[in-house]
C-alpha cells in the first residue's frame, strides 16, 4: 500500500534530470564521498559552490566568454597556450576529437539560425577570439560546410576574412597590473588573460538589451544592470552591481 512513495520518489528524480544545480550538487557529493574513501580523507574536496552565470545567445558575448574559460589552464599557469590542456574541449578538438570539433562548431554558429561552418571556420574564428579578435561570420553566406545544392551543383565553403594581428600578443603581468591601478581600459587579449568577476559574480552577461530583460524578470525595483566597463573591444553588461575593486585582477599564478 505504500507504491505512491515509490512514483513520488521517481518523480522527484526525473525533475531533477534537468536541474543543473542538482546535478552540479550530486556529482560533487558522490564524487567527494568516493575520493575520501579512497584516500581515507576527511571533510570537503571542492573549494567553493559552482556558479551558474545566465549568457546571451549572441555571437559576441559567447566567443569572449568561451575563449575565457579555455584560457582558465593558461591564468594558473599551467600550459601556455590553451590547445596544449588536455582537459579542455578545445584542446580536445585541436588534437581531433570529432565530438569536440563539432561542439566547437557548434559554438561558432549559435548566433546563426541554420547555418553551418566548417570546422577550420570555426577553429580560425575561435582561435582568434583567444587572441583577441572577435569578427562575426559573414551573414550573407548561409551555408560554409560544402554540400549539393537543390540542382546538384556543389557549394563552394566560404572564406572569412578575420583581421589576425601581424605579430603574436605579449602578456605582461607588471604592464597590465599597472594599467589597472591607472584605471585604464584592456584590451581583449588583456582582459581574457585576467580574473574577471563579471564573468562568474555577474548573474547574467550580454547586451544591455538581454540583461536588463534578466533584470526586469527578477525584480520590479530597479535596473541592477551594469557595463563590463574593463575592456575597450566589446560592450558587455552584466546584472549585477559587484562591490570591490578587483572587478579584473591580474591572477597569482601558481603550476598544479
Amino acid at each position: 500500500g505504500l507504491s505512491f512513495k515509490a512514483i513520488d520518489a521517481k518523480a522527484a528524480l526525473r525533475l531533477r534530470m534537468f536541474d543543473l544545480s542538482q546535478f552540479c550538487k550530486t556529482l560533487k557529493e558522490t564524487y567527494s564521498m568516493s575520493y575520501n574513501f579512497r584516500h581515507n580523507h576527511v571533510g570537503t574536496i571542492w573549494g567553493s559552490r559552482f556558479k551558474s552565470i545566465l549568457l546571451s545567445p549572441d555571437y559576441t558575448t559567447l566567443m569572449a566568454v568561451g575563449a575565457y574559460i579555455d584560457l582558465n589552464p593558461v591564468r594558473a599557469e599551467i600550459v601556455e597556450e590553451p590547445g596544449e590542456y588536455r582537459w579542455s574541449g578545445y584542446g580536445t578538438a585541436i588534437r581531433g576529437n570529432t565530438l569536440f570539433r563539432n561542439g566547437l562548431r557548434t559554438l561558432v554558429a549559435a548566433a546563426y539560425v541554420r547555418r553551418k561552418v566548417s570546422y577550420e571556420i570555426a577553429l580560425e574564428a575561435y582561435t582568434s577570439a583567444i587572441d583577441g579578435y572577435i569578427e562575426t561570420l559573414a551573414p550573407e553566406a548561409e551555408e560554409v560546410d560544402s554540400e549539393s545544392s537543390e540542382d546538384g551543383e556543389t557549394k563552394p565553403e566560404v572564406k572569412e576574412n578575420l583581421q589576425k594581428p601581424k605579430e603574436a600578443r605579449v602578456f605582461v603581468s607588471e604592464k597590465v597590473e599597472t594599467e589597472l591601478l591607472k584605471g585604464a581600459k584592456l584590451s581583449l587579449f588583456e582582459m581574457l588573460r585576467c580574473k574577471v568577476r563579471y564573468f562568474s559574480h555577474g548573474l547574467a552577461v550580454g547586451p544591455i538589451s538581454f540583461v536588463r530583460n534578466v533584470v526586469g524578470a527578477s525584480t520590479t525595483t530597479k535596473d541592477t544592470s551594469r557595463p563590463c566597463d574593463c575592456c575597450e573591444d566589446v560592450e558587455l553588461y552584466n546584472a549585477r552591481w559587484l562591490r570591490g575593486d578587483d572587478k579584473v585582477s591580474v591572477p597569482k599564478g601558481r603550476v598544479a
